[in-house]
């Protein structure tokens, strides 16, 4: 399984170079795809111990999702706003991480 994982992720990682325009846009990418999937989970748990992993899992999948849908349409802006769409995708991030979970314990059932 393992090495199945590492022959997708290189041909995908090869993918997305062959598609980039220069280095300088997949660096770009690379720090906001990091951002809109990691930036809420970290933060909320430093400021909200309490709350489930299904509220981290949330908010990284939305993050994710609508970024990867952005960046597959090639929107620059989050659509009908002007936000940039890493900043809209990280705010529906941090909603989606408020709305699941409430304030139970995180971890194990």
């Amino acid at each position: 399984l393992y090495r199945w994982s590492v022959a997708f992720v290189a041909a995908a990682s090869l993918g997305v170079a062959y598609l980039g325009e220069d280095a300088w846009s997949l660096l770009e990418s690379a720090y906001e795809i990091t951002m809109v999937s990691l930036l809420v989970p970290l933060l909320g748990g430093l400021w909200w111990p309490g709350r489930p992993e299904r509220s981290a899992l949330a908010a990284m999948a939305t993050g994710s999702v609508v970024w990867a849908a952005h960046a597959a349409a090639g929107a620059e802006n989050l659509v009908g706003t002007p936000v940039p769409v890493g900043l809209g995708a990280t705010a529906l991030a941090a909603v989606a991480f408020a709305l699941v979970g409430g304030t139970g314990r995180s971890g194990a059932a």
